[in-house]
């Protein structure tokens, strides 16, 4: 008797299976998946980019990654000006990666410290920005590179970091996460 009952809604519902769907909407402004192709406003979108994942690392200019200080920048400039000039329009960046640069750029010390901190870090992140926009290249800021820092940012598990919004972990993230996304 299931099975009868299950041949009778596949049958009794197979025209509404069958419908073609009405996509893609061209006056929808976001990207629509339809028929196993990327729409954006009623045209056939296909995204291409590259992990660049340190320019914005080096842009901040830290000294981090075995480059000298006050080479970073430089360096970032070169690389993304010869992307812009091969017609890259996307790459994927991460910002501070381990738990001790978060420290560095944006927590850390007094409430002073983190605001002066967090001035030089935006206004680093918006030379990026600005500089990317000039050269026709979108940046998709990766937020949370390396989960672990959940973990690190807390002094706690990474369960902890994951699971319990009120761990300090997961605050810092949220915090973090919600001055980036607030700025822009």
């Amino acid at each position: 008797m299931r099975y009868v009952m299950l041949g009778v809604f596949l049958f009794a519902t197979s025209p509404a299976f069958a419908r073609e769907t009405l996509c893609p909407d061209a006056s929808s402004p976001f990207l629509q998946a339809c028929n196993g192709k990327l729409y954006l406003e009623g045209k056939e979108y296909r995204a291409v980019g590259v992990n660049f994942y340190t320019a914005f690392r080096l842009y901040l200019d830290r000294g981090w990654d075995g480059v000298p200080k006050g080479e970073g920048r430089k360096i970032a400039r070169r690389e993304l000006e010869k992307l812009g000039m091969h017609g890259m329009p996307i790459i994927r960046v991460m910002g501070p990666y381990h738990p001790w640069e978060f420290q560095e750029v944006f927590f850390g010390g007094s409430s002073r410290s983190q605001r002066a901190k967090r001035k030089q870090f935006f206004a680093a992140l918006d030379a990026f920005f600005n500089h990317c926009s000039r050269l026709n290249i979108t940046v998709v800021y990766s937020l949370m590179w390396h989960p672990p820092n959940l973990a690190d940012l807390g002094r706690h598990s990474l369960h902890n970091g994951i699971t319990n919004p009120k761990s300090p972990g997961y605050r810092r993230f949220e915090e973090f996460s919600l001055a980036v996304a607030g700025r822009y």
